[in-house]
């Protein structure tokens, strides 16, 4: 992957000599993210929701010759995935020889026990605040005085400057009671998530007179999570962080030994070229 970056600037930099012109964009738009996920983490998690935050930045681009650019971004991102259908193991007060329990726990988890089933209301949402820079090379294809498409490809690099993972609603076992929950704690980049995020990007951007209307896609290269990120939960424990195993009876079994996460991401954006 650094070798690729390494070849894509250097042909950049051994372009730039012949530049016809020099432009500055600020861009506005938004980036719609989600995490391409291990198949047990994913079985757990459910399907994600759409996962919509604001984005903004500068970009300059290089007009080598009448058709070809090359762009550099520097972009504030704000990206993550967001998970509200839960397959969630709730064997809360674990056993299962309690003769009128024989699920084990509050109802034995899901179809089970002496209270039955209990009910889970869970939303889910991991988000990371990025210094982004796509690079990429445009073909500008005139269609009309002004008026321009430009097919755009290249790489970008992420940096996380912070992030969190929060859970939010209810685990109870109607009618007889609910627990809610509304809990948020920042990662550790030494044990939970990665700070770099690096892959592919491409797109279309659309140009009239000096505003254009941009929509890219952004498939990560590499995995985002730590390997010894094991997401244990401990949603109602006094004991400890809920990212951290504890010490209470809400220490989830969870089916899972690992959670491996790479970044998908789109982005909708507008920006105004000022020539220099």
């Amino acid at each position: 992957m650094k070798k690729l970056l390494y070849t894509f600037l250097a042909l950049t930099l051994s372009t730039t000599v012949t530049a016809q012109e020099f432009t500055l964009s600020p861009v506005l738009g938004t980036h719609i993210s989600g995490y391409s996920l291990n198949n047990q983490v994913e079985s757990f998690l459910g399907p994600r929701s759409t996962y919509m935050r604001p984005n903004l930045g500068i970009e300059g681009s290089l007009l080598i010759n009448e058709q070809f650019s090359i762009n550099l971004g520097l972009h504030y991102s704000r990206r993550g995935s967001r998970y509200n259908d839960l397959n969630l193991p709730l064997d809360l007060l674990d056993g299962g020889d309690d003769p009128f329990n024989p699920g084990g726990g509050f109802g034995g988890g899901f179809g089970g026990g002496f209270f039955g089933g209990p009910s889970a209301d869970l939303e889910v949402t991991f988000q990371n605040t990025y210094i982004h820079i796509p690079i990429t090379m445009g073909y500008r294809i005139e269609l009309a005085d002004d008026f321009y498409i430009e097919p755009q490809a290249g790489v970008y690099t992420s940096y996380a400057a912070a992030g969190n993972f929060g859970v939010e609603g209810s685990v109870g076992f109607p009618p007889f009671f609910e627990f809610p929950i509304n809990e948020k704690e920042s990662f550790n980049y030494q044990n939970d998530f990665k700070r770099l995020d690096f892959g592919l990007t491409g797109g279309l951007s659309i140009e009239f007179k000096n505003v254009f209307l941009r929509y890219n896609f952004n498939y990560g290269l590499m995995k985002i999570t730590q390997s010894n990120f094991l997401f244990d939960v401990d949603l109602f424990d006094d004991g400890g962080d809920f990212l951290d195993d504890g010490d209470g009876f809400d220490d989830f079994d969870l089916p899972f030994d690992q959670f491996e996460a790479a970044s998908r991401f789109s982005a909708i954006q507008v920006g105004y070229r000022i020539r220099f």
